[in-house]
């Protein structure tokens, strides 16, 4: 993906941006970088240079110490962070089902992906994504497990079904 830097571009590889590192020029004045959580990001040169971009999103998110845990990749990962950002960014398109109604993530996984990690581990498949046993209770382990979308289904506000798997 690198791109060859003008003459007129001052090359910003190398250098660190709170928790950005520049890798290379992709083109058009923007910059892939790399977290210190271990996400790459493009970001302009304006927004690096005055620090309005300062990571990947982790920080804005409060995710703390996420290069310890090795899996910024998985899938476990993106739900964490999926989960995050429907309860805490207001502009993310789920946020009205989600913070918008109250739900929020229990301190415990708010500020720790390992202790969420600890608490759920990998996803059994790939077709399991989180579910909230009680679909008006919070993101917190006494009321989260890993679940198919048919049970996910099932488990929904506007039908006043519940869970009928057991509690584990």
């Amino acid at each position: 993906m690198s791109v060859e830097i003008g003459p007129n571009t001052i090359d910003l590889t190398g250098h660190r941006y709170g928790k950005l590192v520049v890798l290379e020029y992709c083109g058009e004045r923007k910059w892939l970088c790399k977290c210190d959580c271990g996400e790459t990001k493009i970001v302009t040169r304006i927004n690096l240079r005055n620090f309005q971009t300062r990571s990947c999103g982790c920080a804005r998110l409060g995710i703390k110490n996420n290069w310890r845990h090795g899996l910024s990749g998985s899938k476990a990962y993106s739900i964490y962070k999926g989960m995050l950002k429907r309860c805490y960014i207001v502009n993310n398109k789920d946020y009205p089902r989600y913070g918008g109604r109250g739900i929020t993530v229990c301190d415990r996984w708010k500020n720790s992906f390992q202790n969420f990690f600890d608490d759920m581990g990998h996803p059994p498949t790939d077709d399991h994504s989180i579910d909230r046993i009680n679909n008006d209770g919070n993101y917190e382990p006494n009321n989260c497990r890993w679940a198919t979308p048919s049970e996910q289904a099932y488990n929904r506000r506007n039908n006043g079904a519940r869970s009928v798997l057991k509690d584990t």
